[in-house]
């Protein structure tokens, strides 16, 4: 993953404060707490921010086209090695 493909959040206390202000704004007398969460989604939303979901330990793959190993079929590096990196798996 290069700069260029992905945004990193390095401030943790921006988007505390972010979800600070939307609950803030939120608050009402009619309010469930499935309103106030939609409505922190929404304010995220509307900052361009977004969640994804985080490979799952020891499944990350630098060369993989979607991030994941694959298994080698042809064995050219190996049984149960990585088409793309050749690592075992």
């Amino acid at each position: 993953m290069t700069n260029a493909t992905y945004q990193s959040v390095v401030d943790k206390n921006a988007i505390i404060a972010l979800i600070s202000d939307a609950i803030s704004d939120s608050l009402g007398p009619d309010w469930t707490a499935f309103d106030a969460a939609h409505h922190v989604m929404q304010w995220l939303d509307d900052e361009g921010l977004m969640f994804v979901k985080k490979p799952e330990r020891g499944t990350e793959c630098p060369s993989s086209h979607d991030g994941f190993h694959h298994v080698d079929t042809s064995m050219e590096s190996g049984p149960n090695n990585c088409f793309h990196c050749e690592r075992a798996m």
